[in-house]
């Protein structure tokens, strides 16, 4: 019977202007949510006696690699040289090699006459898998992950507890053109490690937070740490994990660790049939669920479907109680519904709507042989494809814009891609 126990601490992303990429902010409300996440992160670190672990694992690293402050990269040495009777393990992910450098490598640290990672401080710096023995009968594997590159798969699995550290999104596929937070980047095909019987995954994925078991390996994935998704009650972006059992029969256990750092929120909803006071009785309950705090967390709020002309000043309400949170941002796609409206027969709005129907039909006939190319290129097939959804979307767009004007309507913020 083996036991081990760690915290497990998902890629913060500190200094990562694009974690707040989605907000209207100035660049003061970026720098005040940067420093205070820098901030309770360490003390977090600081404080690790309090959950009596010895062990801390970080898949994604701590920092965005690209923009990491110098100073805010000594802070992090210091106060992990600090807990010297604790293990740290970083699988970092970086856009190239000298940025790695400039955060992780000891060597260039020293150069330039900087604080260095002390001994406790376990740095996967290779785009080779490597394993550090907790004992002899306890692993932990990782790697160096690129942007442009997958590592090599030469994961050799010893006889005991095998942990791996994922930093890249995971897939049943490989891809090479996967864009992700603006970045050139690759899945990962998580099968491989699954068949060589990996007991334990913790990946970094950025998207959201989910536990699975396949076979025999568990697999735990969490979202950025200023992120928070769905069920956060079962699986928490820092939390204390638990394995215990046998090879081939490992028990896994989570206990949610408190961070009280600010959580930014993404909710998606679609209005058809939901009258505003509904809509606001839905965006609540969602904000309940994932244990939305007011006056601390931001909120991006999207939105689609059609509403009901009916109701004047649909979207007051929801403003009115997304203003108690930190911040919020509605992507508006919603559109009022005026294909329900009956319009009188020798009405202008009616006549506009009929001239858009037709354009759009006499579009699609027009396209049809478009999309039925000589040569069986399917690239050339989609790309047409594409095209005409795309145009399509434009007017439908056009009709809304359009009745929006001749109902003597302020145009709203639509999102018009």
């Amino acid at each position: 019977m083996e036991n081990f126990e760690f915290l497990l601490l998902s890629s913060p992303q500190i200094d990562c202007p694009e974690l707040f990429s989605d907000f209207n902010l100035n660049s003061q409300q970026i720098t005040t949510l940067n420093n205070e996440l820098i901030d309770n992160i360490l003390n977090l670190l600081a404080n690790l006696n309090n959950y009596n672990i010895k062990h801390v694992l970080i898949p994604g690293g701590l920092f965005d690699t690209c923009n990491v402050r110098t100073q805010t990269q000594q802070k992090f040495v210091e106060v992990l040289a600090q807990n010297n009777d604790i293990n740290f393990y970083i699988a970092p992910i970086s856009s190239n090699n000298n940025s790695f450098k400039l955060a992780y490598d000891n060597n260039l640290l020293k150069a330039l006459n900087l604080k260095t990672w002390s001994d406790n401080v376990h740095i996967f710096s290779s785009n080779e898998y490597q394993s550090f023995a907790i004992n002899k009968n306890i692993f932990i594997h990782g790697a160096n992950y690129n942007y442009n590159f997958e590592p090599k798969p030469n994961l050799k699995i010893d006889e005991g507890l095998n942990i791996l550290l994922l930093s890249i999104p995971y897939g049943r596929y490989y891809s090479n053109n996967f864009i992700f937070d603006n970045h050139f980047t690759y899945t990962c095909n998580i099968d491989q490690f699954i068949e060589k019987n990996v007991d334990f995954i913790a990946t970094s994925s950025y998207v959201e937070n989910n536990y699975t078991k396949e076979n025999n390996t568990h697999i735990l994935s969490t979202a950025n740490t200023y992120i928070t998704s769905k069920a956060i009650d079962e699986i928490s972006n820092v939390s204390i994990v638990k394995l215990s059992g046998s090879p081939g029969n490992y028990n896994f256990n989570q206990q949610k660790v408190y961070d009280p750092w600010r959580k930014i929120i993404n909710l998606t909803i679609n209005v058809g049939s939901l009258s505003s006071e509904n809509l606001v009785n839905e965006i609540e309950a969602l904000c309940h669920e994932v244990e939305a705090v007011k006056n601390s967390d931001l909120i991006i709020l999207r939105l689609f479907g059609n509403y009901s002309i009916d109701e004047n000043d649909y979207f007051k309400p929801i403003i009115n109680f997304l203003n108690d949170f930190y911040y919020y941002e509605i992507i508006n796609e919603a559109r009022p519904d005026y294909l329900a409206v009956q319009f009188k027969p020798d009405s202008i709005q009616l006549k506009y709507i009929e001239e858009i129907k037709n354009y759009k039909k006499e579009y699609a006939n027009e396209n049809i042989s478009r999309l039925i190319p000589e040569d069986p290129d399917i690239q050339s097939i989609l790309d047409k494809q594409h095209k005409t959804i795309d145009t399509s979307k434009i007017i439908d767009k056009a009709l809304f814009y359009g009745l929006d004007a001749l109902n003597n309507k302020m145009l709203r913020g639509y999102n018009v891609d």
